[in-house]
C-alpha cells in the first residue's frame, strides 16, 4: 500500500482500495482481486477496516461485470462485516451500509453448508418516508451504494414511492 502521503494508515488503505476498485471498474478486467492489488488480505486489520469504509463496493467490479468475485475479496469483506458491526446508536447510513454488505455477500458468495452465516435485519427506513425532499435526496445520495439492480430494500421502495422528490433533488444537485 502506498500510504506515504496519507494522514493515517487507515486513510491510506481506504485510498488504495478505492483506487483499485476504480481501476477494476474502468478496465473491466484490471485485476482478479481488488483487495489483493491494494495489498490487503484477511489478516490485515487496517485493510479490513478500509473494506468496511468502502463497503459492498469492494465487490462492485465483480457484480457489474458478471464474474465471480475473488475469494480473497469475499474473505476480506466477510471479515469486515464480522469485525466492524455498527453500534446500536450508529447513523442510519452506517446501518444500511452494513446490511448491504451482508446482503451482497449472501447473494454473491453464500456461506458453505454448515458454516455460520452473519445475520442482520434490514434497518428501518420509515424516516425516509417522512423526510422533507431536501433531506430525503441528501440521504439517498449517502445511500447510493444500495442502488444495485438485484437488491431490493426499503430504501429502494421509499425512493420508488417518491420519484418526484428524487427528481427535484437531482435537478437541484446538477
Amino acid at each position: 500500500m502506498d500510504q506515504t502521503h496519507a494522514p493515517s494508515p487507515l486513510a491510506g488503505a481506504v485510498h488504495d482500495l478505492a483506487t483499485e476498485v476504480v481501476l477494476a471498474l474502468r478496465s473491466g478486467d484490471h485485476l482478479a482481486t481488488v483487495c489483493g492489488a491494494a495489498g490487503i488480505d484477511e489478516e490485515n486489520r487496517t485493510g479490513i477496516a478500509a473494506a468496511r469504509v468502502i463497503g459492498a463496493d469492494v465487490l462492485l467490479p465483480s457484480v457489474l461485470y458478471g464474474r465471480n468475485p475473488h475469494p480473497g475479496d469475499v474473505a476480506v469483506l466477510d471479515r469486515a462485516v464480522r469485525e466492524f458491526p455498527p453500534k446500536p446508536d450508529a447513523p442510519a447510513a452506517t446501518a444500511w451500509s452494513h446490511w448491504h454488505m451482508i446482503s451482497t455477500l449472501r447473494r454473491i458468495a453464500p456461506p458453505p453448508p454448515g458454516a455460520p452465516a452473519v445475520t442482520y435485519e434490514e434497518p428501518d427506513a420509515a424516516w425516509l418516508e417522512q423526510a422533507p425532499w431536501q433531506s430525503f435526496t441528501h440521504q439517498l445520495s449517502v445511500l447510493a451504494p444500495l442502488a444495485v439492480p438485484a437488491a431490493p430494500s426499503a430504501v429502494q421502495r421509499a425512493a420508488s414511492a417518491r420519484a418526484v422528490d428524487l427528481a427535484r433533488g437531482f435537478v437541484r444537485a446538477v
